[in-house]
Parts: structure tokens; sequence; C-alpha cells
């Protein structure tokens, strides 16, 4: 049968591909044979398993005494990535427990598009369990094998102690004869004495033999009895497995003729693409008319940034505050150089400002650098009306008259007398050759009047 064989080295938890290809067609059936070496690592186990893993299946496989395995169908059967792990065991009292497992696990590629290579279609991967019993019915029915074998060697010792009992017979006999014909044959009597011994020390021998065969025979039938035993009490015996922690140790009990196995979940897998979009199914019936919804009639913001929400039903329902916290504000080292550079724009075209501004016949002219002006309409509003007539101010406080009062040599004191009765006074520093006014001022309606007809002096 043709097959395809990869080799991969386990050191301690790391695996690597030796030789062999690693891209596979996918439904490929007992065509990929999986030939493991071992480190150091990995001596004194007493059972070894390589877990394969793809999308789709996990399938765990025991390794033969050679290390050996072939790469189960079901991981094959679609394009994946196919993962293997290897997992050591010991077994102590009955318990199996997991002593080292290999990490990361190694991947292999299927792919569809590959030629496609395979044998006959065979039987769904044991798993562990009927793996187990397989090897126990394995080693009973050689040990049954061997049992037989020491049988027939047994017989056939037996049978070798009887011819040889017989020509010892017939050399006692011949020594007898040639006792009685001493004188005529001494010589043949000596000789056949010799040959009578040397019969005799056969026949113990063989006898020996033939005891030792038997002896042989018995034990291997009673340990072909116990792996027959055996055998029975694991292929009735129940078995539960649980699901342990991803990255835990596995294990394995046996008590009261129930196997336990604790096996840890595997590493979440990579996500599948997007599968083909399903037919449209048909519209379904039309279902039943639902109860009147309370729906939002409207909705209020208020000033203290809550919200006021009134429902259909009338009920009305207050939020709190919506509005966040005050932030922080930006502040320039919270940039990186390379921020502060993407926000900067690039250089802008030179504006069109504004040279000058005046005003003009109520109109505003604008200047800009590029020489061009700007006129705008008339910035006089139109008359208004005349205003309504206000109210009649306070009585004022007027000037009653101003009279001179004193004269001090060149100065002259005068007097303001006001309507409401109060005075107050103000002096007058006349020069050397000064008029001389009149005494008669007189103040009519606010107009002061000064009567200089009597005035003296050549200046005015």
């Amino acid at each position: 049968m043709e097959t395809s064989t990869i080799t991969i080295y386990a050191d301690y938890q790391k695996l690597t591909v030796r030789s062999g290809v690693m891209r596979y067609a996918s439904d490929t059936v007992n065509y990929v044979r999986a030939d493991f070496e071992f480190g150091k690592g990995w001596e004194g186990f007493d059972a070894i398993q390589a877990v394969w893993k793809s999308k789709y299946e996990t399938v765990s496989v025991l390794l033969d005494e050679e290390g050996c395995c072939m790469v189960p169908q079901e991981v094959l059967a679609r394009r994946s990535k196919v993962q293997v792990n290897l997992v050591g065991f010991t077994v102590d009292g009955g318990s199996m427990t997991e002593r080292l497992t290999s990490y990361p696990a190694l991947a292999l590629d299927v792919d569809v598009k590959a030629e496609i290579y395979g044998n006959e279609t065979a039987d769904i991967t044991p798993n562990q369990f009927e793996q187990f019993v397989g090897i126990v019915a394995e080693n009973a029915s050689s040990a049954r094998t061997s049992a037989l074998s020491a049988n027939e060697a047994a017989m056939n010792a037996s049978e070798s102690a009887t011819e040889s009992s017989d020509s010892a017979s017939n050399a006692l006999a011949s020594e007898q004869a040639a006792t009685a014909s001493a004188n005529a044959a001494s010589q043949s009597a000596a000789s056949a004495s010799t040959s009578a011994g040397s019969a005799s020390t056969s026949a113990d021998s063989a006898s020996q033999s033939a005891q030792s065969a038997s002896a042989s025979a018995q034990s291997a039938s009673t340990d072909a009895d116990r792996a027959e035993a055996a055998a029975g009490r694991i292929t009735g015996m129940n078995a539960t497995a649980n699901t342990l922690a991803p990255g835990s140790e596995a294990t394995a009990s046996y008590s009261d003729g129930l196997l336990t196995l604790g096996i840890p979940q595997g590493i979440q897998g990579e996500r599948g693409p997007q599968g083909i979009q399903g037919v449209k199914g048909d519209t379904g019936d039309r279902g039943l008319k639902g109860d009147t919804g309370n729906g939002i009639a409207s909705a209020v913001l208020n000033s203290d940034y809550t919200l006021t929400l009134t429902f259909t039903d009338g009920t009305t329902y207050t939020t709190p505050s919506i509005r966040g916290a005050q932030g922080d504000a930006f502040e320039y080292s919270d940039f990186t150089p390379a921020q502060l550079e993407a926000l900067t724009g690039p250089q802008g075209e030179t504006g069109n400002g504004i040279a000058s501004a005046s005003v003009t016949n109520y109109q505003l002219v604008l200047l800009f650098t590029d020489g061009t002006t700007y006129k705008s309409g008339s910035l006089r509003g139109a008359k208004g009306s005349t205003g309504a007539k206000g109210a009649t101010g306070a009585t004022g406080n007027g000037i009653s008259r101003i009279e001179k009062t004193s004269t001090e040599g060149l100065v002259d004191t005068y007097t303001i007398t006001f309507t409401n009765g109060t005075t107050t006074t103000f002096n007058v520093t006349n020069g050397r050759e000064a008029y001389t006014a009149g005494t008669g001022i007189d103040i009519t309606n606010g107009v002061i009047s000064i009567d200089l007809d009597n005035a003296e002096g050549s200046n005015y």
C-alpha cells in the first residue's frame, strides 16, 4: 500500500519536522504515516499518544512500539490546518498520569487544490479507550500463542525423552546379551555398556528438558489466562471522560470496573473563513398582533442637562445629567512630533486683507491689499419720527441778580444771588487805569445788562 512518511523529532516540548512534506490533499485516507523520533526528555514513559487536531475534529492515537502512527483520516477530511501534539503517560497502580506535553503544536497544511492521494476507505479511528483495549487484547493473543508454542515444545521434548528411554532400554538389553556372551564378545560388551550409559544420560537430559518445557508451557498458559481475563475485564468495564481546563494535565484512573479519563480541552483554534451564504428561506406566517407599545412622545433637554422623556401612556421619566465632567484641555506636550506635524496644514495662498477703512457720505469704503475697493450702501438710516414730548422737568435754580458788594484796592467782590435765595461771591482784580463801571447791573430773564454810560477811564 502506497504511503507518505513524515518524520518528526521531539525534543522535550518542541516538535520539528526532520523529513517529509508538510502539505497534503483533503480526503486523504491511510496515506500519511508519522514516524516520531525522541530525545532524552521522552524516555521512561509507559505510553505516548499523538493528539491530531483540525478545525473540525480532534483524534488521539497511541504510538506503536516503534513510535509511529497513521495520521487519522478524520483530520484530513476537509481543508484545514492540522496540528499535532504529543502527550507522555506513566502508569502507577492502575492510574495513568500525563507527565509531558509538547508545545506549541506542529502545524501541517491540508489543501483541496493539492493532488489527492490515498487508499481504500478505512474504518473510523478508534478512540483512546478502544485503543487501550486493543493493545491488551493483542498482548493476550500473543501470550496465548506463546503458550501454545510452549505446549508444542513440551510435547516434542516428551517424545524425544520417550525415544531416548527406548534407546536406553535397547542398550541395556544389548549389554545383558553381551554379558551372556562375554567370552565371545567382551569388547562388544564394553562398547555396549558405554553406549548404555550415554543413552541413559541422554534420557535423563531429555526428561529434564521435557519437565522444563512443561513448566514453561504451564507458565505461558497461566499468563495467557491472566491476559485473557484482563482483556475480558477491560472489554466489560465502563468508561467515562471529563473535560479539563485548557493547559492542564490529562488524568486516568480505574476503580471497581470504571475507567475515568480526564482530557484537557484543546487550545482555541483560529477563526475559520466566512461560510457560503445560505439559500433564502420562505417567508414565515404573519405573527399575531402585539400589544400596543409604550413609545416616547417627546423628549426635552432641561437647563440642568437632564433629559425628560414623556411616553405615549402619559408617564414621564427624567434622566440623570447627561452632561459629562469637564475634560482637561489639551496641552502642547500631549502631542507627539508626528501628531503635531499631521495637525499642521499646508501653506495657504496669500490672503487679500483690508488695507484701510473709511466712511464717506455715510458709506463704508474698504481698500484691500490687492488694490481693489469696496463701497457699501448708505449706513445712515431713514429720519425717524418726532418723539413724544417729555415730562416737565423740575424747577431750575437761576440767577436772580449779580451785584458788587465791596471793593478793596483793585479787587472788587461781586455777589450772585440765585432764585432759590442762595448766594455766592467772586472777585475781579482791576487794572490801574481800568474804567470804573457803574453800579447799574440788571439781570432780566437770565440776561446780564451793565450800564457803562457813567464809566470813567481812558481805556475801554
